[in-house]
């Protein structure tokens, strides 16, 4: 501080954003002789606060990861279908399949994986969506069933309530189509939320595929584009999700799913489909969720 007589020194100047501040001047002598001594110099000024951040480069990919709560890569071995999000939501492979390379290929034959009970009837919303190959075969195999049937956990039956997707859907169409259905008061067309594509999924080559329910419409998406939608005022709350189940079907007359899993996830929110399009561009195993 500036001495008794003396002037004091100019306070030093304000450090730029992030910078180190300048001292000040030093006091100046006193005028009066036998005075008091020159004041001490000035404090050094305030540092400058620091630079304001800069906007996410992918803010979709910020909605992404921050609704993601079950992730599967296959990429572990034997018959453990490791959740890298939620550790305690892992799977385990039933009846065979392969493990190979971040891959899960099913035969069709009794091979399916066996998720924990209570995925989704605690949420709201939720969005389902899965990078596969489908080798073809009979209807109404199974991407991914989660629910109940008559019969006890572990049993088919006859599906009682569920969210279900299908690479082929034939009920009486004129064209088989790829279909996600809703119930929670049993199966048929009077019961369930239904949604069409325009045809059944693609063989033979890598697909993304996603169901959306929630946010007052079912929908679903091919390779990040919306393929079809209905108004939807269905609750989770009400599936009995005891039997969830990639690739195999609550009703025991289904098929197994024939082909390759690289990727599947859950999510805890109605995706939009701008954030959909993010998704299926940046594929499987992206950037922004390997930080």
């Amino acid at each position: 501080m500036a001495g008794s007589v003396g002037a004091g020194g100019s306070l030093g100047a304000g450090g730029s954003s992030g910078g180190v501040a300048q001292g000040g001047d030093a006091g100046s002598a006193g005028t009066v002789a036998g005075g008091g001594a020159g004041g001490d110099a000035g404090g050094g000024g305030a540092g400058g606060g620091g630079g304001t951040a800069g906007a996410s480069a992918c803010p979709n990919c910020d909605v992404l990861k921050g609704a993601l709560i079950h992730r599967y890569m296959f990429d572990g071995s034997g018959t453990q279908i490791t959740d890298s999000i939620t550790p305690m939501a892992n799977g385990t492979l039933t009846g065979g399949g392969t493990l190979a390379s971040g891959a899960l290929t099913l035969s069709g034959t009794n091979q399916y994986v066996d998720l924990p009970n209570g995925l989704i009837s605690s949420l709201t919303a939720v969005t389902v969506e899965a990078w596969v190959t489908w080798n073809g075969g009979g209807d109404w195999q199974r991407i991914f069933d989660f629910g109940d049937n008559e019969m006890a956990e572990g049993g088919q039956g006859t599906g009682a309530t569920y969210l279900f997707l299908t690479p082929q859907a034939n009920d009486g169409l004129a064209t088989p189509a790829l279909r996600a259905a809703f119930t929670v008061s049993g199966p048929g067309a009077a019961n369930e939320t239904q949604v069409d594509s325009v045809g059944p999924l693609p063989t033979g080559s890598p697909v993304h595929v996603a169901v959306v329910a929630g946010g007052g419409a079912l929908t679903l998406y091919i390779d990040g584009e919306p393929s079809g939608s209905v108004t939807f005022s269905g609750q989770l709350s009400g599936i009995n999700d005891i039997n969830n189940w990639i690739g195999r079907s609550q009703f025991g007359a289904d098929g197994e799913f024939n082909g390759t899993f690289r990727e599947f996830r859950i999510y805890n929110a109605a995706l939009s489909a701008a954030v959909m399009q993010t998704s299926f561009e940046e594929g499987e195993n992206p950037a922004f969720l390997l930080n």
